[in-house]
């Protein structure tokens, strides 16, 4: 404990204190009526005016305690004497000064002080006018400000006082004695009526004799409608918390006229036509009694509490907001046809969803926050992939978990590679892996997000055009071989031809098969490398909302809530709900796009659709892939043209198209265009992909339908899109094909459709 101070000025101090004449003086209405405001303002059990004597502090006034004086080397007044500034301490036990001070380990048990030092007119501090609380609390501005307010007051009263007592000469005492009660009924009056807090009065029969304009104005009545109201009066519309209409035993004059005890901090709705809509205050009831224990008044303060309110309702709504959004992100988690794993930055996995589990064997609970993904690898591939990364990152990479995640976190890019999965039953799957750095708003690494599709389909096509190509070599030696002794052989070589030609039509439909299958293959890869971005923002903004809303939690079960924290919290919570929303939107839109383009491209089946829909899909599910060239993709198509045919070959048809167009067209150029327009018909549809590039030259224009002719032979083109698409249009579709280029101008494809395929061949469906 440290001892009050004794100030160089102590003998002046004294002196001015003296000369006041009030220590050891009997008990004064006018005192108590501060010391009384003050506890009810600050809402503390105990308020004092203490005055600082030579060795003790002693009580002009009090309020909660029974001792009239305490010695001055243990008072917390002692100190607050020393500055002209309110003097507040919100918790004594971590105060180095007061912790071990005997009114703190004992009654009266003092936690929280705040005193208004009481200056002089000569300048020094005789005493305080202090609250004090026996559990630790801290005073909002308002009851700052008037406890400040009270405290000249009080000082205007001992003013007043000495100034009477040098007037007893020139005045009679009863002269004086109305002059110092008409002077403190106005200053009574003026503070109550500057007060922010609503103050009603009732008499013991329940008549209100005072109310403050801020009593009006909650109220929504005027100081003449509110004079002389009882309690039962009709005109008070109470509700009860849960909005529904309080019942007039519950009134909070009425429970204390009941029970003669205070009646704290109630929530109540009052439902006035003046203000049209409700208005929420928190209401507080006490009672005084005369000296024969007799109810003398009821004195009721309230504040509005509306904001407050209306805040709390937001928050309620933000919070289901926010289950709903989790439980939309689950959804789509569990519903993804794809692994997505994500791990914290040492490679414990944080989440593993159903598709993880159907693709590996393990369940979530096998592996979250005890497992790393290094299980699900071949281990001889990951040490090549660390030899190859060391040389591209020209820095060591150690075999293990940093193999997956070094070129994410140090490029700032997403890591594509094939691997080799090992499920849990020992078997091998080939996948395609995309692996994102997951990033916070300061661009710090939080952990990363991995997204595996099985590409045991796209390993085997591949194989399989391997294999072709092989047996079309060999083809291509037979006949060479054939051609040495042609005149010899000419039985021999025609039918040797005729199986030839056989081998490469099979070849030729093989590859096209191949090709479209491919096709699928990279659509799926450009999904999955799209789905990374928002899947890791959702789950970065999902850990920020968790981290917020365990803050709220814990500054409410403190009590140290500020209105501005809430806000604010409120305001990163709608921020991060929005974020989620809008991602899982976008995650939503790439998976049905692709689940529609998947499916009609894995099947022929016929079906009514809405040709500007079908295509808005297909180029959806080519966004990803697209997206790194400058070009741009325009279509024109109006709604509700309704075709009955095949949207999987169609889908083919423009894939091939606008593959063709990036591929070819704008060889060497960037911002090239494409434009789909359809003309509509009584019963076709004419379709018109056109481009700005460089054109066709003539001799390859009259080769471009051939099998196996292209300009990129030898550089990834196979020299069959366009003939797949001939066939598609002619035989599949049952439509016509025509072509036109003008060199440097662009090229433009007219594909001629019937509105409904005939039947042969095709099985309806809608």
């Amino acid at each position: 404990m440290i001892s009050a101070p004794i100030g160089q000025n102590e003998a002046e101090r004294l002196e001015a204190l003296r000369e006041y004449q009030v220590l050891d003086t009997p008990d004064s209405a006018d005192f108590d009526d501060f010391t009384r405001l003050a506890s009810e303002i600050c809402g503390t059990p105990i308020a004092l005016i203490s005055l600082v004597d030579a060795d003790r502090q002693w009580f002009k006034s009090k309020v909660g305690v029974d001792a009239s004086q305490t010695p001055r080397d243990i008072s917390f007044c002692g100190h607050a004497i020393h500055g002209g500034e309110l003097f507040e301490i919100h918790n004594a036990l971590e105060d180095d000064r007061f912790r071990d001070n005997p009114l703190v380990a004992g009654a009266p048990d003092i936690r929280f002080y705040a005193g208004q030092p009481l200056i002089s007119s000569g300048g020094f501090g005789i005493g305080t006018l202090c609250v004090i609380d026996r559990v630790p609390r801290k005073l909002n501005e308002h009851q700052q400000d008037m406890l400040k307010v009270l405290g000249r007051l009080v000082v205007q009263q001992f003013e007043f006082r000495l100034g009477e007592k040098k007037l007893a000469t020139a005045l009679s005492e009863q002269q004086m004695q109305n002059e110092t009660l008409k002077n403190l009924e106005g200053r009574h009056r003026q503070l109550l009526y500057k007060l922010q807090v609503g103050i009603v009065v009732h008499g013991p029969d329940s008549k209100i004799t005072f109310s403050n304009p801020r009593a009006s104005e909650l109220l929504g009545l005027s100081e003449d409608q509110i004079q002389g109201k009882v309690a039962i009066d009709p005109v008070w519309r109470f509700l009860n918390e849960a909005g529904d209409p309080l019942n007039l035993e519950d009134y909070p004059v009425n429970r204390v006229m009941r029970t003669k005890l205070p009646f704290k901090e109630s929530v109540l709705g009052i439902d006035s036509p003046a203000h049209g809509a409700i208005v929420w205050v928190s209401v507080s009831a006490f009672p005084e009694m005369d000296e024969h224990g007799h109810l003398k008044e009821i004195v009721v303060n309230f504040h509005d509490i509306t904001q407050q309110k209306l805040e709390e309702k937001k928050q309620l709504a933000i919070t289901q907001n926010l289950h709903a959004i989790t439980n939309m992100r689950q959804a789509i988690l569990n519903s993804a046809n794809f692994s997505i794993i994500s791990t914290d930055l040492n490679g414990l996995i944080q989440t593993f969803n159903q598709g993880a589990e159907h693709m590996l064997g393990y369940t979530a609970n096998e592996v979250e926050g005890v497992k790393t993904p290094a299980i699900f690898h071949d281990p001889n591939e990951v040490v090549a992939r660390a030899k190859i990364l060391s040389e591209e990152l020209k820095t060591s990479i150690e075999p293990g978990f940093d193999v997956f995640v070094a070129k994410a976190r140090m490029l700032r890019v997403p890591d594509e590679q094939n691997w080799t999965y090992l499920r849990k039953d020992g078997s091998h799957l080939p996948v395609m892996l995309s692996i994102t750095a997951i990033r916070n708003n300061d661009g710090q690494v939080t952990g990363y997000l991995g997204i595996a599709v099985d590409i045991t389909e796209r390993v085997c096509n591949e194989q399989k055009q391997i294999q072709l190509t092989n047996e079309l070599k060999i083809s291509e030696e037979h006949l060479r071989l054939l051609n040495l002794s042609l005149e010899e052989r000419v039985a021999e070589r025609t039918e040797k031809l005729e199986s030839t030609l056989t081998i490469l039509h099979q070849s030729r439909e093989a590859l096209a098969l191949s090709e479209a299958k491919a096709m699928l293959s990279t659509l799926i890869a450009s999904v999955t490398h799209e789905l990374s971005t928002p899947i890791g923002n959702n789950m970065l903004a999902s850990t920020t909302m968790t981290s917020i809303l365990r803050q709220m939690q814990q500054a409410i079960s403190e009590g140290s809530l500020k209105r501005s924290d809430l806000v604010k919290m409120l305001s990163d919570l709608d921020s991060c709900a929005t974020l989620v929303e809008r991602n899982s939107d976008r995650a939503e839109h790439l998976l049905t796009s692709f689940r529609h383009v998947a499916a009609d491209q894995a099947s022929e089946q016929r079906r009514v659709f809405d040709l500007a829909n079908v295509i808005n899909e297909i180029l959806d599910s080519m966004a990803p892939s697209l997206k790194r060239h400058s070009h741009q993709i325009e279509m024109n198509i109006a709604d509700n043209v309704m075709m009955d045919s095949l949207p999987g070959p169609l889908g083919q048809v423009i894939i091939n198209l606008v593959n063709n167009a990036y591929l070819h067209a704008f060889e060497d150029r960037s911002n090239g265009l494409v434009t789909i327009n359809a003309i509509k018909t009584e019963d076709h549809v004419t379709l018109i992909i056109a481009d700005n590039g460089i054109g066709i030259p003539e001799e390859n224009l009259q080769k471009l339908f051939q099998a196996f002719f292209s300009t990129k032979i030898g550089k990834g083109g196979t020299g069959l899109g366009m003939s797949i698409v001939r066939n598609l249009v002619t035989k599949t579709l049952k439509g016509d094909l025509a072509v036109q280029s003008k060199i440097g101008l662009g090229t433009r494809v007219e594909i001629t459709l019937p509105l409904e395929l005939p039947l042969e061949g095709a099985e309806s469906s809608s």
